[in-house]
């Protein structure tokens, strides 16, 4: 749960605010939707195993995984395990488990050591030798010297390593998703007018993932289908306007909350990128339309 102060109005969010009725909503007798409010879930089809189909065009060289916060669950290539600890936030970073950090990157058993002398971390992968020390800021990269802003940690006997320095270390790129609470590692490829890290099938975003667009400064976090912002998610736009909800096909359709830039907002249903159905508008200075709307425009009762 997250409680958001937007303006003078506290919203509470239970991940995303999401009502998944494809009808016209239901009000009760305060002029509300009567649906309910439920966390978004993966809306692409799981494996036996309950990660993503792995994409068959995935190369040797290729790479995603997806370490989500305050879960022993993980995700290589659309594949899920489990860890004997969970991810954690500490410092403003995050942290996952010394053995499963490295065995997801690539680093083999056998490039895994540990001096109990000298409290230190060595993973070779290939020509990368990554060494570490407890207590340190100091991370040597093939003897290179690298300083980082937090040291290794120990949680419930477990030592843990901050994942983006060390998935940096080994040439990977790292993005952290609002909308899964997931740090995600891996490849970024080109895609449309920006760059796209995570879950592929037949070389096109599928399952989760984050899209950046360095032309307009934006960004959205969530769910795609073959190619398309499909599903549930998270997009902001460079000028401060924030939307989370559901999207059909790059539109955002469905239900879902748009944050204005001016402190304004509006929770309702949307069609095609404009407010259409029930919602409710607040303005920054308290002005209140809630009712129905048509194609952008409030046409219903308000107050």
């Amino acid at each position: 749960m997250r409680l958001i102060m937007y303006g003078r109005f506290p919203i509470l969010f239970a991940g995303l605010i999401i009502c998944l009725a494809a009808a016209p909503a239901q009000l009760d007798a305060a002029n509300n939707p009567a649906v309910p409010v439920v966390i978004s879930s993966l809306s692409t089809q799981p494996c036996a195993d309950g990660g993503l189909p792995a994409d068959p065009n995935l190369t040797a060289n290729y790479l995603t995984v997806f370490f989500q916060l305050d879960s022993s669950e993980y995700r290589v290539n659309g594949i899920k395990y489990t860890m004997d600890g969970a991810t954690s936030q500490l410092n403003d970073r995050i942290y996952v488990p010394v053995r499963y950090l490295a065995t997801a990157l690539g680093v083999p058993e056998s490039g895994i050591g540990y001096d109990p002398a000298a409290e230190s971390f060595s993973l070779q992968k290939g020509e990368t030798l990554v060494q570490i020390a407890m207590n340190s800021k100091i991370m040597q990269v093939n003897g290179t010297p690298q300083t980082m802003d937090v040291s290794p940690v120990v949680v419930n006997e477990r030592t843990y390593l901050p994942a983006r320095w060390i998935a940096q270390a080994f040439g990977y790129e790292v993005e952290w998703s609002d909308f899964s609470n997931s740090v995600i590692i891996g490849n970024k490829v080109n895609f449309g007018n920006g760059l796209y890290l995570g879950d592929l099938n037949n070389g096109l975003p599928h399952g989760q993932g984050v899209y950046n667009n360095p032309g307009n400064g934006n960004r959205y976090m969530g769910e795609f289908n073959l190619g398309h912002v499909e599903g549930n998610g998270i997009y902001c736009w460079s000028n401060g306007d924030i939307y989370e909800g559901q999207f059909t096909e790059d539109h955002r359709s469905g239900w879902g909350m748009m944050y204005y830039a001016n402190k304004d907002y509006y929770f309702g249903q949307w069609q095609n990128d404009l407010r259409n159905g029930w919602g409710k508008f607040v303005s920054a200075t308290g002005k209140v339309e809630r009712g129905t709307w048509l194609a952008d425009t409030f046409s219903g009762p308000g107050q």
